[in-house]
């Protein structure tokens, strides 16, 4: 089920030269909103952005084959019901999140640099 799947995943580019310090700076930033959560103001903007990719997502033909591929591999429908569990998630929802990527029961945390093999 999706409440045992989580996965963060960074993709940035950078020098090879610099990836253990984005390392670290991503994951300062992950520790600074397990602790101190996010703003409202910011959190209204993120939300509104992600709000409008997601509009732009849905009219693209890989949008729906990804979605078909999720039921159909993890039995897991990510459009069902999406708004409405998307207009639910709250500030202490991202806050409760990013805990739990920190804790004893890490998640799932991918670090991809684009351009660099590690």
């Amino acid at each position: 089920s999706i409440d045992n799947f989580a996965r963060l995943l960074y993709v940035y580019e950078t020098g090879a030269d610099k990836l253990a310090r984005a390392e670290a700076l991503a994951i300062q930033e992950l520790k600074r909103l397990a602790d101190e959560g996010v703003p409202a103001d910011k959190f209204q903007k993120i939300h509104d952005y992600v709000s409008k990719h997601h509009q732009e997502q849905v009219k693209e033909n890989s949008y729906w084959m990804n979605a078909l591929q999720w039921i159909n591999e993890r039995g897991i429908d990510n459009v069902t019901n999406y708004d409405a569990v998307f207009e639910a998630i709250t500030s202490a929802d991202l806050q409760a999140l990013a805990k739990r990527f920190l804790g004893e029961e890490a998640t799932d945390i991918k670090f991809i640099a684009r351009g660099v093999n590690k």
